[in-house]
């Protein structure tokens, strides 16, 4: 600072004073002026070093804090500087603001050796345990006390991974290096206690504390074993002993408001975080604990507030995670909530806290589809979590679905039969066993005393299954007097009117809720799904539009809008706009990045599809469905390695799924390396052992491979599993068929149709009829099966199938007519009608080749009928316009890109002409119409 900033009128020199005539600790003051004149009087880097030590002896960590960074000011190259800073924010709990300087110290040429303990630990706080072990695992020190800090840090990143017996040995390690070293003894006895070793542990406690009685994290540590055996008087008399030794552990003070706070005492929690507040104001477990008590107290705000700073420094922290996601629950941002509860549970999916905390955010976003796929792990038939079970049962209530709400209120009530919602599972279990008015009083009764909703809840979802819809309306006017200001009722009251069949009065309900909560999602989709039986999906169309106006990040909205403008028709190009909006919305949702991904394969857009879906696997790389996606999309792009690899990792991350090994199975057999196709099918098959797919792949790598025994070897296997049912026995027939042993494969056939009747099997019995010679037995067989199975339009379509391709033209239109005669609307009936009409010069050509299109406008093999209609009645304008039309709708069909070449010819554009013919020959081989291609080249 120059001395004209200094002058008496400056700002400088005003600052100081307001500092000094400021109330408040004398101390403080002092110090604070005398850092503000310091910095401004042009003090050397060396004074300034000096003095920042002396503070940091003096452990008045801010004002060292403040002259190290005037140092780094005047020199930003101060490697010592940096390092005093990077500890100093190390020791203040910041990990990743010590992180940052003490890489800058490294970088400067500071000791490598002084800044390994220090930066493996700032890592470690600021949650990156993997980089601290790819950086500093192998790391060898030479000084043996700051070997033994590396290696308890290392040891804490292994635990943080699960790996306790690894932790065990690094605590070894550092034991080797320094005997003596507490941290590592209290670290051994805390790795004893986690492995249920505690008697173990109290000896080695005992013997520490004889050896360091003034040990207070020692003393802290006795507390947490004392927890462990449930007396909590001894925890609380030893976390009082460790704040006796050191009134500045944090860990000691958060232990004894935790124990405050379990036994109701919040006025002794609050003295006790004034007591830490006053010895730790900025340190990161001051500051969870404030957010704790804010929360405790209703201050959702104040709590959200400290939990954001918290999760600057340390954004992997479980505990803020969880705590920052109850504040905003609390608060009702939802999707907050969502995104550090499914934080927490991505870092630790064996967190159950944060798991039921995720369950009921989705509950209150009215997604039970999430709850029961998130809770699955907690609700199986080893499950001991009674909550996961209440949780569950309200999805299922909640998607209509009361016989297994009611399964997952009784499991809930086994694991704990004294709460309010295991009295109502007992309940509802009662009504299940048929004692309906007994089980009914009993809901009555909880309904009566309890404030909660679940007990009401269970009595609507009973009422609802006797279809007792009066009652049903009562139990839902109680609830709603309990919960005035919330929506479940109206919506539920809506969907009783429903399944009443009256529709107005269930809009009315609908509107009701949206009365109370204009963003409810539940109340608007349920209005335009009425909107869109009423035949006006252009009300439902607007209705979702309005809930993306009013909320920007509505997914549910985006969803819903996406798949009604699909049925609606709309084009390739509108719905990826749309997907594409709704990803960019919602980053952290995976469902509008695969709805994007679908829409980009669909419609065989390989490159966008393959940049979108590698996007998905980057932000959602434990996602199975992307990844099949992925899969997918490279293997028909032709990148078949890459779909290989992608499908290993799929195999990885799903370990208990055969998907993946189905999908390398279909790979390899594409590739003819039937040796890995078949492995592939075997490994699926370990896992689903009657998983059709597999069983059929295998069969086909095993007879691609010409051992036909292992083939029908695994047909009949099939047939053992499944006794009353026909696959195995298709499966056989299929074989023999390939093998051209019609006898066998007719015999095969036979079976299946006398096992299970199916169109599939009828069709192929008379297609091995017909194959084999004999064609008065598939007569027979033909009148046999339709005079069972009149109605059978499959059968019947395939017979004018077989009469098209047997060139028995009149018999073919007979057949179709006959579909159409029971399928009126069978628009591939309809086109053939229309083909064999035009070309036997017939009447009534283009009618039914037009309601065909109608019918799949999108189709290109109907479009390329009409257009062949179209010419051969003179209408060539509009011949060579549906012609178009059919070639951009199925770009890669060649025989359609042939017609439109000699429609352009025909009208005399030759150059239309040639670039089409040109398309064509760069096919080569692939096309077999080549002759004809050089041709009309030639002529041009």
């Amino acid at each position: 600072m120059n001395k004209k900033s200094m002058d008496k009128g400056s700002p400088g020199a005003r600052m100081a004073k307001q500092w000094l005539r400021r109330g408040g600790r004398a101390a403080m003051l002092a110090t604070a002026a005398g850092l503000l004149l310091a910095a401004c009087s042009g003090e050397s880097t060396q004074t300034l070093l000096a003095s920042a030590k002396k503070h940091i002896e003096a452990k008045d960590s801010k004002a060292a804090v403040i002259q190290l960074k005037n140092v780094l000011q005047q020199d930003p190259k101060s490697a010592e500087a940096r390092f005093l800073l990077g500890k100093l924010l190390l020791e203040g709990g910041d990990g990743v603001g010590a992180e940052v300087e003490l890489q800058k110290a490294l970088d400067q040429g500071h000791d490598a050796d002084a800044i390994a303990p220090l930066l493996a630990k700032a890592l470690l706080i600021s949650g990156q345990p993997d980089k601290v072990l790819s950086k500093f695992a192998d790391r060898k020190l030479p000084q043996p006390r700051a070997q033994a800090e590396l290696r308890l840090v290392i040891a804490s990143a292994q635990l943080a991974q699960g790996k306790r017996e690894a932790a065990m040995a690094s605590v070894q390690d550092a034991l080797r290096s320094d005997g003596g070293n507490v941290e590592a003894r209290l670290m051994r006895i805390r790795l004893l206690a986690a492995g249920n070793d505690l008697a173990g542990a109290k000896d080695y406690l005992t013997e520490l504390l004889a050896a360091a009685p003034e040990s207070s994290e020692a003393w802290q540590l006795k507390g947490d074993l004392l927890l462990i055996e449930k007396d909590q008087d001894g925890a609380t008399a030893a976390y009082r002993e460790a704040l006796q030794r050191d009134k500045a552990n944090v860990s000691a003070h958060g232990a004894l408001i935790g124990l405050l706070l379990g036994n109701k005492d919040k006025a002794g929690a609050e003295a006790q975080l004034k007591a830490m507040r006053e010895v730790a104001p900025n340190n990161p477990q001051t500051r969870l604990y404030k957010a704790v008590m804010a929360l405790e107290n209703g201050d959702a705000k104040a709590a959200i507030e400290e939990t954001q700073q918290l999760l600057k420094r340390s954004p992997n922290d479980l505990r803020v995670l969880q705590l920052a996601g109850s504040a905003e629950l609390q608060r009702g941002g939802l999707v907050q909530a969502e995104a550090h509860f499914s934080k927490a549970v991505k870092l630790a999916p064996e967190l159950g806290r944060a798991r039921l905390l995720l369950a009921q955010t989705y509950l209150r976003m009215g997604e039970p589809a999430k709850v029961v796929k998130l809770l699955q792990p907690m609700t199986g038939s080893k499950s001991t979590s009674a909550e996961a079970n209440a949780l569950t049962a309200q999805a299922f209530l909640m998607q209509g679905d009361p016989a297994r709400a009611e399964a997952h209120f009784a499991a809930a009530a086994q694991l704990n039969p004294k709460d309010t919602r295991s009295r109502t599972a007992l309940a509802l279990a009662q009504v299940s066993k048929g004692h309906a008015e007994q089980g009914l009083d009993e809901l009555k009764a909880i309904s009566a005393v309890d404030t909660g909703p679940t007990a009401d809840l269970a009595l609507i979802s009973t009422y609802l299954r006797k279809k007792d819809y009066e009652r049903a309306l009562k139990a839902i006017d109680k609830l709603e007097s309990k919960q005035p200001g919330v929506a479940t009722a109206s919506i539920l009251r809506g969907q009783v009117e429903l399944q009443r069949g009256r529709r107005e009065q269930a809009r009315a309900a609908f509107e009701a809720a949206l009365k109370i909560d204009s963003n409810s999602f539940p109340a608007g989709y349920n209005l335009a799904s009425l909107d869109i039986s009423e035949g006006k999906p252009e009300l439902a169309q607007q209705r979702f539009e309005k809930m993306i106006e009013a909320d920007a990040k509505n997914m549910r909205a985006y969803m819903a809008l996406l798949a009604l403008r699909a049925q609606q028709g709309a084009g390739k190009d509108e719905l990826v706009a749309l997907a594409t909006r709704a990803v960019k919305a919602n980053p952290t949702e995976v469902m509008p990045r695969l709805a994007l991904v679908k829409l980009r394969f669909d419609a065989k857009d390989m490159k966008p599809a393959l940049a979108a879906a590698q996007e998905g696997v980057a932000a959602f790389p434990d996602n199975a469905e992307m990844l099949d996606l992925l899969g997918q999309i490279l293997y028909v792009s032709g990148d078949v390695n890459q779909a290989i690899s992608t499908y290993n990792n799929l195999a990885g991350l799903q370990s208990s799924s055969p998907q993946a090994h189905l999908r390398l199975g279909e790979i390899y057999l594409g590739k003819k390396d039937y040796a890995n196709a078949a492995q592939s099918f075997r490994k699926a098959l370990v896992l689903k052992p009657e998983l059709v797919p597999a069983q059929r792949g295998l069969a086909s790598a095993e007879l691609a491979a010409g051992r036909s025994k292992e083939a029908i070897t695994v047909a009949r296997t099939m047939q053992g599993q499944r006794g009353n049912e026909a696959q195995g026995h298709l499966l056989e027939g299929d074989i023999e068929s390939s093998q051209k042993n019609w006898s066998a494969a007719i015999a095969a056939y036979r079976t299946g149709l006398e096992k299970k009747p199916s169109t599939e099997l009828a069709i192929k019995l008379h297609r091995a009829f017909t194959a084999s010679g004999k064609p008065d037995e598939a007569a027979k067989f033909e009148q046999a099966w339709l005079k069972q199975h009149a109605q059978d339009v499959g059968f019947v379509f395939y017979l004018g199938d077989a009469a098209l391709n047997a060139a028995s033209y009149e018999q073919a239109l007979k057949r179709y007519q006959a579909v159409l005669q029971l399928q009126p609307d069978n628009a591939a009936a309809l086109n053939n009608v229309a083909w064999l009409l035009n070309r036997a010069k017939q009447p009534g050509a283009q009618a039914y080749a037009e309601k065909a299109i109608k019918l799949a406008p999108k189709e290109p093999a109907f479009m390329d009928t009409l257009a062949e209609i179209y010419a051969s009645n003179g209408q060539a304008a509009k011949a060579l316009e549906t012609q178009k039309a059919a070639v951009e709708a199925g770009p890669d069909n060649a025989n359609h890109r042939l017609r439109l070449a000699r429609m352009y010819v025909e009208a005399g554009d030759k150059e239309q002409a040639r670039s089409e013919l040109n398309r064509l020959a760069a096919l080569g081989d692939k096309f077999a119409g080549q002759a004809e291609v050089k041709s009309m080249l030639a002529k041009l």
